[in-house]
């Protein structure tokens, strides 16, 4: 009977050793994580950094394809106005 209590005992404190270590390994995760933090956070920070310059640099090639757009169509509308005022000069009747 006592050596039954004795072995029940130490398998108690058996159980208990190993649940302070699972402690100990779980505080130890816990503080890894709370160093890696500020890295991991770095990291977000920068790769959102990164994702809103490449939002800009659309916008701006956006603008740019827009701008040149409406170059070519001022550059069509003075060719127009350059035929019609040469049209004009060369004295040619429009309808006929």
């Amino acid at each position: 009977m006592l050596l039954l209590f004795l072995l029940l005992l130490l398998l108690l404190l058996l159980l208990l050793l190993l649940l302070l270590l699972l402690l100990l390994l779980l505080l130890l995760l816990l503080l890894l994580l709370l160093l890696l933090l500020p890295i991991l956070l770095l990291l977000l920070l920068l790769l959102l950094l990164l994702l809103l310059l490449h939002l800009l640099l659309l916008l701006l090639l956006l603008i740019l394809l827009l701008l040149l757009l409406l170059l070519l169509l001022l550059l069509l509308l003075l060719l127009l106005l350059f035929l019609l005022l040469l049209l004009q000069l060369l004295r040619l009747p429009l309808r006929r």
